[in-house]
């Protein structure tokens, strides 16, 4: 939850006055941003002064009290996602029984139909052999294991609105890497209008017919267009996969940090804690898993003993959580130019943004 003044107002607002809530964030945004300008064009203190010390430790200070609020600001916007979705965020994970229409709402209500082909297969890859259980099976994990499961799914659920906003755009402009469908399609469109041009009768639909029996396909129109944005991202070269998937900002990494902390604990020591219980001499991977389970099944490790449908549950909301983050962190530096650039990410992002 947020912990300076501004988050705790912006929290106000969100539960007792929502329809005042875009009103004040934006206010609170500006008045950080007047403060950050009025601090950068102030008078810098004389190097002779007793009081340069002391005049640098309160500008720390308001810095430190700035970007804790900038950060506050960001997580109640993404509360305020959820919010509209009408889905409360899991206050802590146990056995639960499988609500669908939250799983809709954060499948459907967040992600393009391309986008959610990718969901499906990352829950596929998250959960494992659990993803085919029932949603009442009931699995005893480490907290380290989970913990690592929901923020890697917060990281793909940003990854995947950087890419989708990429792929939209080229969809929409027509830079899309022409499949084989797609030139039927287009011939097709190409011969209608030429045979509506010079009055044919027949001679354009037969033509696009031979194209369309060419390609073995038939009529782009009647194909299953699954997989576009995976064959999209699968076009990436290394350096643009990179720094897609890398956060852009400072403000972005934190709020992933508290988000999945806020769930399981402090993942420094859930590590320290699985390395004291298995050791860092394992011979092989299988080993140090079959070690690891020893550790869950003696309760060497915390743990949690969680139904599969609490966990698809988790798995959706890290991903709605990371798509919705970059959302915000967009718009935040877009309209307030706050953010801190995190290292090693482009001043212009690579999903468009500047």
């Amino acid at each position: 939850m947020p912990s300076s003044p501004i988050g705790e107002m912006a929290v106000y607002y969100l539960s007792k006055e929502p329809h005042l809530f875009e009103e004040t964030v934006d206010g609170a945004f500006r008045r950080l941003k007047e403060q950050r300008e009025a601090s950068a064009e102030g008078a810098a203190p004389d190097a002779s002064s007793v009081d340069l010390v002391l005049s640098k430790r309160i500008k720390e200070v308001k810095d430190a009290e700035a970007a804790l609020a900038i950060e506050d600001l960001m997580y109640v916007c993404i509360l305020e996602k959820f919010r509209q979705l009408g889905v409360s965020m899991l206050p802590q994970l146990g056995p639960m029984h499988e609500d669908m229409d939250a799983l809709k709402a954060l499948t459907e209500g967040v992600h393009t139909r391309e986008a959610i082909e990718m969901v499906k297969e990352h829950m596929l890859g998250a959960l494992g052999p659990a993803s085919m259980a029932y949603g009442d099976t009931v699995i005893k994990m480490s907290k380290l294991q989970s913990a690592q499961v929901y923020a890697a799914s917060i990281m793909f659920g940003y990854f995947l609105a950087r890419v989708d906003q990429r792929f939209q755009l080229a969809k929409q402009l027509g830079m899309l890497p022409e499949s084989q469908e797609d030139a039927v399609e287009r011939l097709e469109r190409l011969f209608a209008a030429a045979e509506d041009d010079e009055g044919g009768e027949g001679g354009g639909s037969a033509a696009a017919s031979a194209a369309a029996g060419a390609s073995g396909n038939g009529s782009a129109e009647n194909k299953n267009k699954k997989g576009e944005l995976r064959k999209y991202v699968e076009s990436f070269d290394q350096e643009t996969m990179m720094n897609t998937a890398r956060l852009f900002s400072v403000e972005g990494a934190a709020l992933v940090e508290r988000q999945t902390e806020a769930l399981f604990g402090d993942a420094t020591e859930l590590q320290k804690e699985m390395q004291e219980a298995v050791g860092q001499d394992a011979a092989s991977v299988e080993e140090l898993m079959k070690r690891v389970q020893e550790a869950v099944e003696s309760d060497r490790v915390s743990n949690l003993v969680v139904s599969v449908a609490t966990q698809r549950r988790a798995v959706l909301e890290a991903v709605a959580y990371g798509t919705f983050l970059r959302s915000v962190e967009q718009r935040v530096d877009n309209e307030y130019g706050l953010l801190t650039l995190a290292s090693g990410a482009a001043p212009s992002d690579p999903d468009g943004s500047e």
